[in-house]
């Protein structure tokens, strides 16, 4: 008796096409490079150095011409000294160099950025706020931003959503912002601003007891790596430091 062999159900024969065929003739974006898996460094440095690529799932490789802008908040030539960065592939990203300085470097920034993360998040949650206190705003303007512009979008995000008057004020802000010294932050203030809640800490103990090992990390607190990395990112937490 012969079986006919039926591809699974919802699989393509011609495999899975990925964000590079798509970006094809176009640009890629590949955001916290600094923070991807050597794994998936070795596979990309692949697609570099080839120019191809080969579907999930599909047995053809396919040519692609793609345009590739990354981006990170660590020190990557820390991170190639250290061993969690390939140094093949840094030589092969680093052609030209943007510096973007931190957000406490340029706080003249966070009026213009508030006022557009107001208008991103009224159009995406139907929402009517229309502006923000001068006291909400200096508040906003003193604090340190160790999360950098996305601790300042999650913070406007969640203003956006709450706030029962079309003006964000001192109230509508994390209990974290609102309890900050208007002025002279020190160091330990700042850290504990990040400690709005215990999913903070539990990241934190998890990553030093793992010694910074994501993978590890992911597995005991019961997330994706991928959703992990994006609460590492939102904390401001550098995996550096617990990298011994």
């Amino acid at each position: 008796m012969v079986m006919k062999r039926e591809p699974l159900q919802g699989a393509k024969s011609d495999g899975q096409i990925g964000k590079f065929e798509l970006a094809n003739g176009g640009t890629l974006f590949l955001d916290e490079i600094g923070d991807m898996p050597l794994s998936i460094q070795a596979s990309l440095l692949r697609v570099i150095e080839d120019r191809k690529i080969l579907r999930i799932g599909g047995t053809k490789e396919i040519n692609v011409d793609v345009r590739i802008i990354t981006a990170t908040n660590k020190n990557l030539y820390k991170a190639v000294e250290n061993g969690n960065f390939r140094a093949d592939l840094f030589y092969r990203i680093n052609v030209f160099t943007i510096n973007i300085p931190p957000l406490k470097e340029r706080k003249e920034d966070i009026e213009t950025l508030t006022y557009y993360f107001i208008k991103k998040y009224n159009n995406q949650f139907f929402s009517n706020a229309r502006g923000i206190t001068r006291e909400a705003l200096e508040i906003l303007k003193n604090h340190n931003w160790p999360g950098n512009i996305r601790e300042l979008e999650n913070t406007i995000e969640r203003t956006v959503q709450i706030t029962k008057n079309q003006i964000i004020d001192v109230k509508d802000l994390p209990v974290y912002l609102q309890q900050i010294p208007r002025d002279n932050e020190s160091k330990l203030c700042k850290e504990i601003g990040l400690m709005e809640s215990k999913e903070y800490n539990t990241i934190v103990e998890t990553l030093k007891n793992t010694r910074g090992n994501v993978k590890s990390a992911a597995k005991i607190l019961g997330l994706s790596r991928a959703t992990l990395y994006r609460k590492i990112s939102k904390f401001g937490i550098d995996l550096e430091e617990y990298r011994t």
